[in-house]
């Protein structure tokens, strides 16, 4: 399950090898439950470390033309570096922070566009409220 951060995962991992334990301490199975389930948990982990890599990547490659992005573009990158996926691996969380700083600066460049973009996001009741604020 994508959905699941890798603490969740590895506390998912402890219990299912207390149950697989408990379950078989009567019993002699052909494997190693313990074994199986941790097997089990290699495998996931590497998947999950190489969708985390692909994301990163991924963001990266969107982000490597910054200064030619306008205030939409960019803003939508920022959104999509606020959201990260639950698998991101810890390695690639330092890389995230650095690309989101840069993907920053670049909105912090286009203030006005990049605060039209925000406006244009609001629902329109917000909208009136923030332009009745303005012209005060």
């Amino acid at each position: 399950n994508d959905r699941l951060s890798s603490t969740e995962i590895e506390l998912l991992t402890k219990n299912l090898k207390v149950e697989a334990s408990d379950a078989f301490k009567d019993d002699m199975p052909p494997w190693e439950p313990e074994e199986t389930i941790e097997n089990f948990r290699n495998i996931i982990a590497k998947d999950r470390e190489d969708k985390s890599l692909a994301w990163i990547k991924s963001l990266e490659r969107d982000a490597s033309n910054l200064e030619g992005l306008n205030a939409t573009e960019a803003n939508v990158l920022h959104a999509r570096a606020s959201c990260p996926p639950p698998i991101l691996d810890v390695s690639h969380q330092a890389q995230l922070k650095k690309l989101t700083v840069k993907i920053e600066n670049r909105l912090n460049g286009l203030k006005i566009e990049w605060l039209i973009e925000r406006y244009r996001e609001l629902n329109p009741e917000m909208q009136r409220h923030f332009l009745s604020i303005i012209t005060v």
